[in-house]
């Protein structure tokens, strides 16, 4: 059985708002003297487990770049050519919109490309300059951001330069890393249950795949993408009764029950080898199943 079938996800989502993904801890309960009634074997029997599983993201097959559109903050070099060619550094576009041109002033170019930019601008330096022509080139994109949460060593915002991966979104923030619980316990990071999110939504993405270079997985970043990347005590399985460390494991994809109980060393020499308890759900209202 896998253990993905021990831990339930909850997702209320409401329109187009995301909530938290809740991932409940299962517990595995392994009954050493005291017999209790029987329980369903079968999860399937339960209608809150009827679904299909994904064990992985699908992944995106056609991921094109977005246009370059000019937003606040993005400072740009502004070239003009005529009699004479001029380059102008350090332009910005303000935090309306608007960009100040010698000559022309204030020009709104917010949520241009640069070539409708370089029109708008031309345009209005034409009063000044009969064959002025105008180029921009950004400088610095500051105003393109992605941000980065949760278990990683430098979270915070990234620029999205061109050609910026998921992959690369995550080097840019110092990886995933290793971090102190606010119990004092060391934790480390979930890549399973990272999640990219885009707009209010999900990304289907994983960030293990990016990692190793799935294209399919490590997609090119866009601003305003949201990067979460939990830590491992979200997704965990705990281990009680009569094994040899009770302990919390991480929940792994695709990780057998066999296999969680050998990572918590094994079941003792008193266990009842053929009633072992999964409880799974939330803790108000949890199933439970017998595994033997």
């Amino acid at each position: 059985m896998p253990i993905r079938t021990l831990i339930q996800t909850l997702n209320p989502a409401r329109g187009k708002a995301l909530h938290v993904l809740s991932l409940f801890a299962a517990l595995l309960t392994l009954s050493a003297c005291a017999r209790f009634p029987s329980a369903p074997i079968l999860p399937e029997e339960s209608d809150l487990f009827s679904g299909p599983i994904d064990l992985e993201p699908e992944g995106i097959d056609d991921d094109p770049p977005s246009p370059f559109r000019l937003a606040p903050g993005d400072i740009l070099t502004l070239h003009l050519y005529s009699m004479e060619t001029t380059s102008v550094e350090g332009v910005f576009v303000d935090a309306s919109g608007h960009l100040h041109v010698p000559l022309a002033g204030s020009i709104e170019v917010g949520g241009m490309t640069l070539g409708e930019a370089e029109a708008v601008i031309q345009l209005a330096l034409r009063e000044y300059d009969e064959v002025v022509r105008v180029s921009l080139t950004v400088s610095t994109p500051a105003g393109h951001q992605a941000s980065v949460l949760g278990a990683v060593e430098n979270p915070g915002r990234v620029v999205v330069t061109e050609g910026l991966r998921l992959a690369d979104l995550l080097a840019a923030a110092g990886g995933a890393t290793p971090y102190r619980a606010q119990d004092g316990s060391d934790q480390t990071a979930d890549l399973g249950g990272a999640r990219l999110v885009r707009g209010g939504e999900i990304v289907p993405v994983s960030v293990e795949r990016a990692l190793v270079g799935d294209t399919r997985h490590n997609v090119l970043i866009r601003p305003g993408d949201h990067l979460y990347v939990p830590g491992s005590r979200g997704r965990a399985i705990t281990i009680l009764g009569e094994v040899e460390a009770p302990s919390l494991v991480p929940y792994q994809t695709g990780i057998r029950l066999t296999q969680a109980l050998a990572l918590a060393g094994g079941l003792s020499g008193d266990a009842h080898r053929r009633d072992i308890r999964v409880v799974r759900g939330p803790l108000a209202k949890p199933r439970v199943y017998g595994v033997n």
